[in-house]
């Protein structure tokens, strides 16, 4: 691999760390918070928090399985980035605790592959 190539992958998975972690500190601290003061019950904002739990437990399997089955490690991880991000506004649009349930759900079936693959990506440019 030509030496100035490898060094641009390696900036764009830095930048790809830095917006998942910097994302992911903005919104997991402040989004019980968020739900608290929309009036949610505190077993309503831990069902919100358990279940974005449950599906990044789950779905990285489901997605890893996916794409090595048609070698499609790629397209899935550029698709999961840019779903996951349409899917995380719809929270900016509702106030109720069934429709946010329901975002969280399909949001952490696809953010939760997202750190797996970028991982692989990694060690694909690091060797």
């Amino acid at each position: 691999m030509i030496k100035g190539y490898k060094d641009s992958f390696r900036f764009i998975i830095g930048s790809q760390y830095f917006l998942y972690f910097g994302i992911m500190g903005i919104f997991l601290p402040y989004f019980n918070l968020y739900c608290y003061h929309l009036d949610f019950t505190g077993f309503q904002i831990g069902l919100l928090s358990a279940l974005r739990t449950v599906m990044i437990v789950l779905f990285p399997l489901f997605w890893g399985a996916l794409a090595d089955r048609f070698q499609i490690r790629r397209p899935i991880y550029i698709l999961c980035n840019f779903v996951s991000a349409g899917i995380w506004t719809c929270y900016l649009y509702t106030t109720d605790f069934w429709l946010m349930l329901v975002i969280t759900l399909f949001y952490g079936i696809f953010y939760a592959p997202i750190i797996s693959f970028l991982e692989a990506f990694t060690m694909d440019v690091l060797g």
